[in-house]
């Protein structure tokens, strides 16, 4: 049976290099960088979600931009998160991309 992205971001639960030195950095072909997004990408991509699903990029900000292009980024408050949806928590000092179990 063919995993979702959430089981492959589970699936993940545990890995830890304790640097930006990563298999996503790695796969993504830009390693020893902040990896937030392109984890995002390569759980979609083991999962078989293409690139006209989740945008393969590694910054957040684009993939904001990217959702919101095709009119399907929600703001917090008007929708409520169902699994599988990308979640982005920004703030001015720092960011994260997450996917909603």
């Amino acid at each position: 049976m063919a995993k979702d992205i959430v089981d492959v971001a589970i699936s993940q639960i545990g890995y830890s290099t304790g640097s930006y030195n990563t298999k996503y950095g790695k796969w993504f072909g830009i390693n020893n960088n902040p990896w937030c997004h392109m984890f995002v990408c390569w759980c979609a991509r083991q999962a078989g979600v293409s690139s006209s699903v989740i945008p393969q990029t590694a910054a957040c900000r684009t993939g904001i931009s990217w959702f919101k292009n095709k009119n399907r980024f929600k703001k917090k408050g008007s929708y409520t998160p169902k699994r599988g949806d990308i979640v982005y928590f920004m703030n001015i000092i720092h960011h994260l991309c997450s996917i909603q179990a």
